[in-house]
């Protein structure tokens, strides 16, 4: 296999905490899929997932889930100031001109903004948005034509030393 095979390694932790487990500086790329707003409790839906794991849940886990709503009831801005804590994290992590995409399928674009603000608080310059097109639709999608979107949207951010701002809508 070679000397630079690595193996996979499964780390139960809050992306609010990346420095205590990621050395600073030595990633090149992130792609992720957060919770949007009160969108969908992951979290909540992810019981089996963790039990296969050997992963507890506990309420730890819970304070620091990126999430408005849930079992703790939290706000949106306990949501905005999560994911901004998050995006710092992916921030310390990445090298210089590192590259992070972020899946974004909300169709409130107020969470669009909050998710722009936060990336650019902390320290990444937006590059673009792709779309990713579903060509399967769900069955949500199919009971909800008009209120479902049909797919997502990859924001791709880099890591600069001096990032560009772009100015987004006050739909708050």
């Amino acid at each position: 296999i070679g000397e630079n095979y690595q193996r996979l390694k499964v780390i139960h932790a809050s992306a609010t905490e990346l420095t205590r487990i990621i050395d600073r500086e030595s990633v090149d790329y992130i792609f992720t899929d957060p919770p949007y707003g009160s969108h969908i409790a992951y979290l909540d839906l992810s019981t089996m997932w963790n039990a296969w794991l050997g992963f507890d849940v506990n309420a730890q886990d819970k304070q620091v889930e990126v999430i408005e709503g849930g079992d703790l009831e939290k706000s949106r801005d306990d949501y905005a100031r999560l994911l901004q804590d998050s995006l710092r994290e992916m921030c310390q992590v990445l090298k210089w001109n590192g590259w992070l995409s972020i899946v974004f399928a909300h169709k409130d674009l107020s969470y669009w903004n909050v998710l722009i603000e936060a990336a650019q608080d902390a320290g990444f310059e937006y590059a673009n948005t792709v779309v990713q097109e579903s060509f399967q639709s769900s069955r949500h999608k199919r009971a909800n034509p008009l209120s479902v979107l049909s797919g997502e949207l990859i924001l791709n951010l880099q890591k600069k030393r001096q990032p560009r701002r772009i100015q987004v809508g006050s739909g708050n």
